[in-house]
């Protein structure tokens, strides 16, 4: 039980930060299925599990950015270009803090094993 919901809740937040950055409910619900069967399915306990989904939910939010922004970057020209790059690198260091937080946060739940 406390494993399908550190699993289901892990997959959420990480199909929640995949599908932000690729604006796609699609990408969403795929990555939130996929993600929580994985880590049902290939872990023994629940903290097991919580921890494994933290650090793929850190990789994630530190992929929104760029997935976000990349295609607003490669698509625009002169000064819109300069405002996409600049917000790329903003929004970039928020989420590679985000990123941080959230493994420093697994690898002590990883510590408890």
């Amino acid at each position: 039980m406390k494993r399908g919901l550190a699993s289901i809740g892990c997959g959420f937040a990480s199909g929640f930060f995949f599908g932000w950055g690729l604006a796609s409910i699609h990408a969403f619900l795929i990555t939130f299925l996929l993600i929580s069967l994985f880590l049902y399915f290939h872990s023994k306990t629940a903290i097991q599990s919580l921890s494994t989904g933290l650090y793929l939910t850190g990789i994630f939010i530190l992929l929104t950015p760029l997935l976000f922004y990349m295609p607003m970057v490669l698509r625009e020209e002169g000064f819109k270009f300069f405002g996409s790059l600049i917000a790329l690198v903003i929004w970039g260091f928020v989420f590679l803090f985000m990123a941080i937080v959230t493994w420093v946060l697994a690898y002590l739940v990883s510590r408890k094993t």
